[in-house]
């Protein structure tokens, strides 16, 4: 069986998970050459993670999907209102912390605009 490390920081790990040595290094045999962060491809492969079960990410995740499905713009704050109305001991803060972490990664192929809010910062309106 081949062991293989993405980064130089998991092989170092792996040899202090398991105290090798230098000696011992020599016996194993990666399967494939490290590269540096800088070389690595950038573009995502296949479908984005999904999280299941009934976990905030996992809600915030339906709620997006639901708009995007029925294309229709939304904010964070309207994810927020989607998912207290569903329960009103849900976090605001965590809600729309969340959600702009789930757009830039999940979701990152939705197209986003800035649009003038109730305060003083525009807030991010994400397109359909």
């Amino acid at each position: 069986m081949t062991i293989t490390f993405d980064t130089l920081d998991e092989l170092k790990s792996f040899y202090k998970a398991f105290c090798l040595s230098t000696a011992d290094a020599e016996k194993i045999s990666v399967g494939k050459v490290l590269k540096p962060y800088s070389e690595r491809p950038t573009g995502r492969h296949g479908n984005p993670k999904r999280e299941k079960g009934h976990t905030l990410t996992a809600r915030i995740q339906q709620a997006v999907q639901q708009h995007l499905d029925r294309k229709q713009s939304f904010t964070a704050n309207d994810i927020y209102a989607i998912l207290s109305e569903q329960d009103d001991s849900i976090n605001k803060q965590s809600v729309i912390t969340s959600v702009l972490k789930q757009m830039n990664s999940t979701f990152s192929g939705v197209s986003c605009s800035d649009s003038p809010g109730q305060g003083p910062r525009p807030v991010k309106l994400y397109n359909a």
